[in-house]
């Protein structure tokens, strides 16, 4: 089993359902996880990233973003039309 793969299907319910997806279905995502984490360690104590990745996640996709994401970062200049940047280096 790999880990990953929570988060790799986080990701693409996001993209699938990014035109439907409500706040309040995004914050169950962040609700799911605390509460699993908490069940399996008994605490969320020092946990933190969740909110953050799920921002990122859904402004990737509604920018409709493709490029790699490097350094916490993502340039995307598949389109000359425009120019997105997003991450902690810009």
């Amino acid at each position: 089993m790999k880990f990953s793969n929570a988060f790799i299907e986080m990701d693409t319910y996001i993209r699938t359902n990014l035109h439907s997806i409500s706040c309040k279905e995004i914050f169950q995502i962040k609700k799911d996880f605390y509460s699993i984490v908490e069940t399996l360690s008994g605490s969320t104590a020092n946990l933190t990233g969740i909110t953050e990745l799920l921002v990122f996640r859904i402004l990737y996709h509604a920018l409709g973003m493709t490029a790699k994401v490097e350094n916490k970062s993502v340039r995307d200049i598949s389109n000359l039309d425009r120019l997105h940047l997003i991450g902690q280096n810009f």
